[in-house]
Formats: structure tokens, sequence, C-alpha cells
């Protein structure tokens, strides 16, 4: 009996490295070229927590939470009574939505994919992983692990951003020019 489930991923690791065509440095890599990156493991489902957004309970926390980091940054208790009581003097006036109000109103309309990180001392690297993609459901290894997977892992994959390089920044033209 053969199983190719794992003789094809090894097969094609072959090719690429017979081939020269992995690079080890990640800060020696192009855009569109195989990297191969080694460091701590963190994995997020974000998938979890998407239908946990329209929970009141977890909503009523998000808020006390917030007001008290907000009253805590506000100086003394009499300075919040009299804002208070300057906002209470005004009822005309729509209220505006806090910020947090308005993180929980957008939260359940973002992307809620599953994605890892490998950390280094030199790099952090991102990566999505596409629902079903891997061996063990996401969900099973983040409630097992937490979010940090023991030991060094290796990820092999295709450089498809530099997104914090900033000699290649966009001119005042290319961004008036696109909006």
């Amino acid at each position: 009996m053969f199983d190719p489930y794992w003789s094809n991923p090894r097969a094609f690791l072959d090719h690429l490295s017979e081939h020269n065509l992995i690079r080890r440095d990640i800060e020696e890599a192009s855009i569109g070229q195989f990297v191969l990156v080694k460091g701590a493991l963190i994995i997020a489902d974000l998938q979890m927590l998407h239908p946990l957004w329209g929970m009141p309970a977890i909503q009523n926390f998000m808020l006390a939470s917030h007001d008290a980091n907000q009253e805590a940054s506000q100086g003394s208790r009499s300075e919040r009574r009299q804002a208070h009581a300057k906002q209470r003097q005004q009822p005309s006036q729509k209220r505006m939505p806090s910020e947090v109000e308005l993180v929980m109103a957008l939260l359940p309309h973002m992307p809620h994919a599953g994605h890892i990180h490998i950390v280094s001392d030199d790099f952090a690297v991102w990566a999505p992983v596409a629902e079903g993609a891997m061996v063990t459901p996401m969900a099973d290894l983040v409630l097992k692990h937490g979010p940090k997977v023991a030991g060094e892992w290796s990820l092999l994959g295709i450089l498809d951003a530099l997104p914090f390089r900033t000699e290649e920044a966009m001119t005042e033209m290319e961004i008036i020019r696109t909006g």
C-alpha cells in the first residue's frame, strides 16, 4: 500500500532544492521567490471569534473596558463629572459613537481568516491559512497549544509582499493618481 500524501510535498521540496529556487534569507529574497523561514510559530484563528462579536456580553465587556480606560486617562473625578454634565446640557446634538462602538460595528464585517506568523529575532512573517488547507484544523491547534506552538517551525512560501520596505514608497504623484 502506498500513500502519496507526504511524497508529493517532499518531491516538490526536492525539485526546488535541486534547482536552487529556495531563498533561506528573507532579506535577500525578492517578491515572487520561494522563501524558507524558521522561527517560533504563532497561530490565530479569527474564525473562532466571528460569532462572538454579536454577543451582548462581549459587547458590554468591550464597552466597559474602553470606558474604564478612558476614565483612567481623563483626569480627576470632578473633571469627568463636568464633562458628563456638559454633554447632558446639549440634548439637541446627536451623540457621536465612541471608537469602540465603531469597531464593534465593523468587526463582524471584517475578514476572519486564520493566519500564522513565523517570528525570529531578525524578522516576522505572516501568512493566511485557507480553510481546510491544514491537516489538523486550526481551531484544534489553538485550543491545544494556545497562540504559540512550542518548538522551532519552518515555513516555505512565495514572498508576495514587502510591506515595511520604505525605499519604494509611493511618490506624491502616485498617491494623487491612485486617489
